[in-house]
């Protein structure tokens, strides 16, 4: 039936994810981060950072920065 028809599943057991999937969309702070193979997800040095907490996400800082530069054109 999967082979016919899409199925979306929200799921935060990454392995869990990936072991049964042939296409997985990856999201962060509302938006898709990339959409692939289970194989390319997993290695994708972004999608590692994200899960793993190392560092910030890109996302958040372009954020920050629109945040910032809103302000500050507010301010003139």
């Amino acid at each position: 039936m999967s082979r016919q028809y899409p199925v979306l599943i929200v799921e935060h057991d990454i392995d869990r994810v990936l072991g049964f999937s042939q296409t997985v969309t990856v999201m962060n702070q509302g938006e898709v981060l990339m959409s692939d193979t289970p194989e390319a997800v997993r290695a994708d040095r972004g999608v590692q950072e994200i899960y793993t907490g190392k560092g910030i996400p890109d996302v958040m800082h372009r954020r920050r920065e629109e945040t910032s530069q809103a302000l500050a054109a507010a301010a003139l």
